[in-house]
């Protein structure tokens, strides 16, 4: 059995790739869960798992990182870059040396980009100013509109990359002119997905739609 550590929110996503995408079966996944680079963190919500899904906490003494580098894990799925791998014993490598070319692979194959972050409001704001959620929608894709614009700047390169623009190229040939959707619509197979493993993976314990989640407000477009 394969020990695949992980922070705990990455759990559905982490898991099911494994399992399904490499044909694994999900119950020869042992998945143990801390922050990569901290010792444990003991406010870690309380999971209610099914019996095939198992997860277990690292010792409060120990990190992910150099439980990697020990070799007392087999691998670690984590956000942030592990810092064994840059500054460690030269152990710890990325399990896809070609990563750019396995992940092109996937999204050409499922059309799937996985969501970074969602945006929140206190319910009560929310339930009192309802326009909330839409302006608020609104001033997210009018910002990145703006990011948009300056990537393809040739007169003065906007970060610190020499091959920007074919890297913007690039992306807009695989992924379309808006390779970074902001909304609902756009998200709704990514969404579906991730609902449907954190259903099958008992995080959820209901099957979730997509619309379940977010303010009716924000789900509408507009015009500028």
């Amino acid at each position: 059995m394969k020990i695949l550590s992980l922070p705990i929110l990455l759990l559905s996503f982490a898991v099911t790739f494994v399992a399904c995408d490499h044909d694994k079966d999900v119950r020869q996944v042992k998945a143990q869960s801390s922050a990569p680079m901290a010792p444990a963190n003991t406010t870690a919500p309380k999971l209610s798992l099914p019996p095939e899904i198992r997860l277990d906490s690292i010792p409060q003494t120990k990190t992910l990182s150099a439980m990697l580098d020990k070799g007392e894990i087999d691998a670690l799925y984590t956000a942030r870059m592990p810092s064994t791998f840059t500054h460690g014993s030269g152990k710890v490598k990325r399990l896809f040396e070609d990563y750019p070319a396995v992940e092109r692979e996937y999204y050409q194959r499922t059309k799937i980009f996985p969501i970074m972050h969602t945006v929140v409001i206190r319910r009560e704001i929310y339930e009192k100013y309802p326009w909330v959620a839409r302006s608020l929608y609104k001033a997210f894709v009018l910002a990145q509109r703006e990011v948009y614009q300056d990537l393809y700047q040739t007169a003065a390169l906007k970060y610190m990359l020499p091959w920007l623009i074919r890297h913007v190229e690039d992306t807009r040939a695989l992924m379309g002119q808006d390779f970074w959707p902001y909304g609902f619509e756009p998200n709704v197979l990514p969404l579906e997905t991730f609902l449907r493993y954190s259903h099958e993976q008992g995080l959820a314990k209901r099957l979730l739609k997509p619309a379940d989640l977010f303010a009716v407000e924000s789900m509408e477009s507009f015009k500028i």
